[in-house]
């Protein structure tokens, strides 16, 4: 049997979910969920290649899962068709072999007449939540306006009922669900056997209570508060969702007009704030576009100037080394010039040395000379006074002799 949950966003049918395959419903192969987040702690139990072909079916036709004012299934271009079937027939023909199995995702409440045409025995579970604590749960997640909210829950429920009307299929309701678990997932579990499904099985009362915690049941609303919100339609819709005779409705499946124009007000204004966001955005862009090349620039120059800083720099250190060298070489040919003139000065002063011992030696030498000369003289004077005498002697002697 092949299980389909048809439900509002924020209406319960992760629960549900969940619920069916602990009862032994197969879900998918590891990885193929979307996985879980604060907003569902205990996971979507939704199928990734379902999301993605839900969306581009809505894509398509430039609608998405809160943008359905205009959206009708049954006016899709064949081409959209065509290749829905091709993907989605893949899906199915991999679940088939786990019979039974379970389809979850909220999408389809608007595109089960798609779907339904690749199964063979359906067994579709619409669930019932006060459209005002969907509305709530919508504002808090997206911040889509409350009165918005509630055509959107009447948009995706008129849109399930009417694709899945002929079929075997209940409603569950997801305040039962969520205040006395084990007694609607009794309930659940006795209409499955009913519609024919079996390798089931009923979870005990500690695996049903372990999974339904009353503290994630949020955005609690009273029945007396519904008025405050919803329209003439919306208010039979849900009374008859919530006695079970929406089930015997078999017409009249048009969503309310005043729906129609709080949808189309709502995507008018979001189209406007989604044209202001890529403004914004464009902006936003263009100012870091701006800010990139300024900075860019800003690097540019630094470098530039770091890189002149740099050149100067080695420039300056060139000119100090070269002022270096020239002063070193000026120190040290002063240097030479003073070891020379000194080299110099000795050797004029050992010349002047010499020379004046030289002369000292001549004065030396003309005075010894002069003194033998002197000498010489004194002596010659000496021996021609002796013979000067001796002559005169001799004259004497000579004239006595001849006066004699």
């Amino acid at each position: 049997m092949q299980i389909i949950v048809l439900g509002m966003h924020r209406s319960g049918t992760s629960a549900l979910a969940r619920l069916l395959n602990m009862m032994g419903a197969y879900f998918g192969s590891e990885g193929i969920s979307t996985g879980a987040n604060k907003e569902n702690p205990k996971g979507f139990w939704e199928r990734r290649d379902v999301r993605q072909l839900n969306d581009f079916v809505l894509n398509s036709v430039d609608c998405d899962w809160n943008k359905v004012s205009n959206f009708d299934v049954n006016t899709l271009p064949k081409a959209v068709i065509t290749e829905f079937k091709e993907k989605a027939s893949k899906i199915v023909l991999e679940m088939d072999s786990h019979r039974p199995w379970l389809l979850k995702e909220p999408r389809l409440c608007l595109l089960f007449n798609l779907w339904k045409e690749l199964l063979e025995v359906p067994v579709c579970i619409h669930i019932n939540r006060n459209p005002v604590e969907v509305a709530n749960s919508l504002y808090t997640r997206n911040s889509i306006p409350t009165h918005t909210g509630i055509a959107l829950w009447e948009k995706y429920n008129l849109s399930a009922l009417e694709a899945s009307n002929g079929l075997s299929r209940f409603v569950v309701s997801h305040n039962k669900l969520m205040k006395d678990p084990v007694s609607e997932v009794k309930f659940i579990y006795d209409q499955l056997l009913h519609c024919g499904v079996d390798k089931i099985r009923l979870p005990t009362e500690k695996e049903i209570k372990s999974f339904i915690r009353k503290e994630l049941y949020r955005e609690k609303v009273s029945d007396k508060e519904l008025s405050q919100f919803l329209n003439t339609n919306q208010t039979k819709l849900y009374k008859e969702f919530t006695s079970g005779l929406i089930l015997k409705r078999k017409n009249n499946f048009k969503l309310s007009q005043s729906s129609i124009l709080t949808l189309k007000q709502y995507e008018q204004i979001e189209h406007r704030g989604s044209n202001l966001t890529q403004q914004l955005n464009q902006k936003d862009q263009d100012a870091k576009s701006a800010l990139e090349s300024a900075t860019k620039v800003e690097s540019d120059l630094k470098q530039q100037l770091a890189q002149q800083e740099k050149e100067l720099s080695q420039q300056l250190s060139q000119k100090d080394q070269d002022a270096k060298s020239t002063l070193e070489s000026a120190t040290k040919v002063e240097s030479d010039l003073k070891q020379q003139l000194a080299q110099q000065e000795k050797e004029l002063t050992q010349q002047l040395s010499q020379k004046d011992q030289d002369a000292k030696t001549a004065l030396a030498t003309a005075t010894k000379v002069e003194t033998d000369l002197k000498q010489q003289l004194t002596q010659q004077e000496k021996e021609l006074t002796q013979q000067l005498s001796q002559k005169d002697q001799d004259a004497k002697t000579a004239l006595a002799t001849a006066t004699k």
